[in-house]
């Protein structure tokens, strides 16, 4: 290209002395490659690294082609020995000798070496007649046993003074007769690397033109890259002269557009530039570009959240304020639908946060496709979402709260982890649910929250009496975190009673809650409750010092050494600092860690294998036991339970109650016990009420079975009085056996 301004450059500066003849002479090729392939990180030798890869791509595509035809020689040569093999032993087993000392003529077979073995490898035949009587132990791997025992063909390779370089060989199996299940009798060994040799010779032509035709291609492709190179390389050059000369100011510079077409296209879109910035000034168009793209940059800091892309909190709000004043405005009405997914927090703690704003994203792209784009999708924060829906009609509302409920609980696949989540929606309608901002969105999110309690999954209309039944969870979850701060819950005991001999052999500790104006509160009340708003971390923290400390005080007063079953929630089995809390509670009660038994449900043990079986581990490595409650709802398999450390199964009440009348309850108990035989696993049937439950549950060969048949659960001090009568009757049965037989009877500790 040609340059109407001119462009001058500084000139070279002198040299302080002439050089030696000899370093110029050395310098020369170098400044004459530099010249060739442009300076580094120029475009002419970027093209020509691409111009390099491309050969190397073809030369690649070559030695592919080789190393395919090389595979498929080898390949061609194993089946022609397999098939000569297995005709040849067809042709003894259908022979009445099966005690031949030589095989004439076979050695002239490609002259290939060919032996025959009996079932003790012992040589029946073979082309060197020296072998004959010899016990084959050249195979060095367990192939020719492999052929007795299943009869399938393999290939093995020998290494022996007759073949020091090694050589592959196909045996296939010799039978008593020419069925095809007739029994093996030896082993026909016949050498296949001679022949794989023979067909590379043969294609040696082919092989050699694959070369050279690579090779011709790799040289076409560099001597027509490298010109193409250079030629656009030195367009390129004088553009890029160009473009430095107008930026040093000088504003009347333009280019003669020559070169490739893409080139020349440059050239006439810098020379329209150019005419263009000519006639403003430069700098007040850069200032107000900046200020553009800052303005635009804050406007999606402040109104866009960062994680789905969708909008926020703030601009819903703005959003809002203009929706309430077009309804006020027009006498209509819209509806506000808020978004939350059921159990979120879960993702979060198994599989990380990055996994968790992952899946909001999808679930954010998921949002924004079913409502459409005419319709804006916020994210409110954390798992909650929300929309404007110009509808107030309630089926019509309840069908397109079942519709987004049915696109967010689509599985996702992100990371190898499928992920299947609930929602629950919320509704609020302007006016009739709230004239402003604050009190629709409030009322929302009371919805939204009555769904998730109803168990999630489904949509909630504002009312007046959820209003008040928001109060009431709101004062509730406040009675229970005073009553988790201040230890003002109680723990029971309830035994495990040995399905053989009838005595406690251990106990389940299980937490209890009564509160001063509402009496005892089920556990099932307000367990969920804790497990949603965190406190079942430090509940489940001093239920284990509790326990811990029980047990110890029993052993004090002389009681039987039992069991302390104590429950994990998922929400404590993915804190990090559990580890820490139980080792806390075994040193500071001086407990036998022996004597504890921590239980998960099956359910916690199928989610994160990997991570589940490292926590597990580190549990055993402090001497306590683990059992897995629930057992038979999680769809476990044998396979899976095997790589996890698990001492106990406890088979789920809703398999006991039906266990004496229902014959497929009674087959899955039945096959849990033979299950938890097979890993040498204990097995507790709980929710044992009735006495043909415990005979049944006796008869499967269960060890320890609880349940209201025996007791509930029950303070510390009722359960120390069982356990005395259990020693006292224990105590009496001794002496009157030592009474009867003269014998010494001690009753020792047993491993629940």
């Amino acid at each position: 290209m040609t340059h109407h301004a001119q462009i001058a450059f500084p000139p070279a500066k002198p040299s302080r002395g002439a050089a030696p003849a000899v370093e110029e002479a050395r310098a020369a090729p170098v400044d004459r490659w530099r010249r060739w392939v442009g300076p580094a990180g120029g475009i002419q030798r970027r093209l020509l690294g691409l111009v390099a890869v491309a050969c190397a791509a073809v030369g690649l595509i070559t030695g592919a082609a080789l190393t395919l035809q090389w595979h498929s020689l080898e390949q061609a040569a194993q089946v022609e020995a397999r098939n000569l093999a297995l005709s040849l032993a067809q042709t003894m087993s259908a022979s009445t000798s099966h005690t031949l000392h030589f095989l004439p003529g076979t050695h002239g077979v490609d002259q290939r070496d060919l032996f025959v073995l009996d079932r003790q490898r012992r040589t029946l035949a073979s082309v060197v007649p020296a072998e004959i009587g010899s016990l084959y132990v050249d195979d060095k791997s367990t192939t020719i046993d492999d052929v007795l025992r299943d009869g399938m063909p393999r290939s093995f390779t020998e290494t022996s003074s007759q073949h020091p370089d090694g050589a592959r060989f196909m045996a296939v199996a010799v039978r008593a007769s020419a069925a095809p299940d007739a029994p093996v009798t030896g082993v026909l060994a016949l050498e296949s690397s001679r022949l794989a040799r023979q067909l590379i010779a043969d294609s040696a032509p082919r092989l050699y033109a694959i070369a050279l035709t690579g090779l011709a291609v790799m040289l076409g492709v560099a001597l027509a890259g490298t010109r193409w190179a250079r030629r656009l390389s030195t367009s390129i050059e004088d553009l890029r002269a160009g473009v430095d000369a107008f930026a040093e100011g000088h504003l009347g510079t333009r280019l003669a557009p020559q070169g490739p077409a893409e080139v020349a296209a440059l050239g006439r879109a810098f020379n329209a530039m150019a005419e263009t910035l000519e006639q403003t000034t430069f700098e007040l168009r850069l200032e107000s570009a900046m200020a553009k793209e800052a303005a635009a940059q804050v406007e999606r800091l402040a109104f866009t959240d960062p994680v789905t892309g969708l909008g926020n909190r703030a601009s819903l709000s703005r959003l809002l304020s203009k929706q309430i004043a077009w309804a006020a405005a027009s006498d209509r009405g819209f509806a506000l639908l808020m978004l939350g997914l059921d159990r979120f927090r879960n993702v979060n703690d198994s599989l990380g946060h990055g996994v968790g704003d992952e899946l909001l994203g999808l679930l954010g792209e998921r949002l924004q496709a079913a409502v459409g784009a005419h319709r804006v999708v916020v994210r409110l924060g954390s798992d909650e979402f929300a929309l404007l829906l110009d509808e107030l009609d309630p089926a019509a509302l309840g069908a397109t709260a079942r519709h987004l409920i049915d696109t967010l609980g689509a599985p996702c696949r992100i990371r190898g982890n499928e992920l299947r989540l609930s929602a629950s929606v919320g509704v609020a309608l302007c006016p009739k649910d709230g004239g402003n901002e604050e009190t629709l969105m409030r009322h929302a999110d009371i919805a939204m929250h009555n769904a998730k309690e109803d168990g999630g999954g489904t949509f909630k209309l504002y009312a007046e009496d959820l209003n008040r039944h928001s109060v009431e969870r709101l004062a509730f979850e406040a009675a229970l975190r005073q009553a988790v701060e201040a230890e003002a819950l109680s723990v029971h005991y309830q035994p495990k009673v040995s399905a053989h001999t009838g005595l406690i052999e251990g106990v389940e500790a299980l937490v209890r809650w009564k509160h001063p104006q509402l009496g005892s509160i089920s556990p099932v009340k307000f367990i969920p409750i804790a497990e949603e708003t965190g406190l079942i971390v430090p509940l489940g923290r001093w239920v284990m010092r509790q326990a811990c400390e029980q047990l110890v005080a029993w052993q004090r007063e002389g009681l039987p050494a039992i069991g302390m079953a104590i429950n994990l929630s998922p929400a404590q089995f993915r804190s990090p600092s559990m580890l820490a809390d139980i080792d806390a509670a075994i040193a500071d009660s001086g407990v036998d860690p022996t004597r504890l038994e921590f239980e998960i449900t099956e359910s916690m043990l199928m989610q994160d294998g990997g991570r589940t079986a490292g926590m597990l581990r580190a549990l055993k490595a402090r001497g306590v036991r683990l059992a897995v409650d629930d057992f038979s709802t999680g769809y476990s398999s044998l396979s899976q339970l095997r790589s996890f450390p698990v001492d106990t199964l406890k088979i789920d009440r809703s398999f006991v109650r039906g266990i004496a009348d229902d014959i497929e309850d009674r087959a899955i108990a039945q096959a849990i016990v033979q299950m938890a035989r097979t890993l040498r696993l204990k097995v507790v049937a709980e929710g044992v009420e009735t006495d043909a439950q415990e005979r049944v549950l006796g008869a499967l060969g269960c060890d320890l079975l609880q349940g209201f048949l025996y007791s509930p659960g029950v303070p510390a001090s009722e359960l120390e009085a069982m356990l005395r009568r259990e020693t006292d009757r224990g105590e009496y049965c001794a002496q009157a056996v030592a009474t009867l037989t003269g014998l010494e009877v001690k009753f020792a500790a047993t491993n629940f």
